[in-house]
């Protein structure tokens, strides 16, 4: 879907759709779907796999938003959309807006926009408002009750529980201190993370953080971090990955997914790559 070197607002047939800074991309639940962050545009964009016809299901075209207004999808309003994950049931989708720094949630069944309101203990045990830096990429737990989420700008991995109050607390990195640094929680740091995934057994993360120039995991048990793939703020171009994981260089990681239990795909320095992990290297 697309023209390749257009770029606009238009929708339609396969060949007939401009889009503006394309960020991210999860699959409906029922595969018949692809729902598209157009970040450019301030859209949240869906494709009909079938008839490769593209509509936008919310936000407004090439249109700058002042802010979020949530409220009907046809009537909210979005800055820079650039994370999303998907419900199992596919009833849910929840976006990340690094302009407005929060995170969006759309219930498809209703046809409705929201947002989640986060918050966090200070040093007094008081609720407070969870201030979100730049919130890139977004994962869910194995169950569903928490939400991931890449802060790249206050260099953090955050944790939202989804039930109320929305209780929020760093999973993974030391808030607004950047760095590349493995290590246990609270002295393990993260350089601008900017996509979640999580592992197939559901007990860790994998964190793309562009400016360590490599994919960290995060556990979540423990909120240790440790190095996957990559050497620690060394970059390099990518045909590394034919070297042993740990002696590879990678160039501004990006998304991620998986393409079954042994195989990472990336993007990295504008092209598509991927990881195959042996038994003894997968990220469980």
């Amino acid at each position: 879907s697309g023209v390749p070197g257009r770029f606009g607002d238009r929708v339609g047939d396969f060949d007939a759709t401009f889009y503006d800074t394309l960020i991210d991309f999860v699959l409906s639940a029922d595969e018949q779907t692809l729902y598209i962050a157009d970040g450019g545009n301030g859209t949240l964009r869906a494709l009909t796999i079938a008839t490769t016809e593209a509509v936008t299901l919310s936000g407004r075209m090439a249109e700058d938003a002042d802010s979020a207004e949530d409220g009907a999808l046809a009537d909210a309003t979005f800055g820079n959309p650039r994370g999303l994950a998907v419900s199992h049931d596919g009833n849910t989708l929840y976006i990340s807006d690094s302009e407005f720094g929060n995170i969006r949630i759309v219930d498809l069944s209703t046809e409705q926009v929201t947002t989640l309101e986060p918050q966090q203990r200070n040093e007094s045990d008081e609720l407070v408002a969870l201030e979100l830096g730049s919130p890139r990429g977004l994962t869910l737990n194995a169950d569903e009750t928490a939400l991931y989420i890449a802060d790249a700008t206050r260099g953090v991995v955050w944790s939202v529980e989804l039930a109320d109050p929305n209780l929020a607390a760093v999973a993974g990195g030391v808030l607004d201190e950047s760095g590349s640094i493995d290590g246990p929680r609270g002295e393990g740091t993260l350089a601008f993370p900017i996509d979640v995934l999580l592992t197939p057994d559901g007990q860790g993360l994998l964190v793309s953080d562009s400016l360590s120039f490599a994919m960290r995991r995060l556990d979540l048990e423990t909120g240790a971090l440790s190095t996957s793939v990559g050497q620690l703020g060394l970059s390099g171009g990518v045909s590394g990955l034919a070297e042993p994981l740990a002696s590879a260089r990678l160039y501004f990681p990006d998304q991620l997914a998986w393409a079954g239990d042994d195989t990472l795909v990336f993007t990295a320095d504008e092209g598509l790559f991927q990881v195959v992990f042996s038994d003894d290297q997968r990220p469980n």
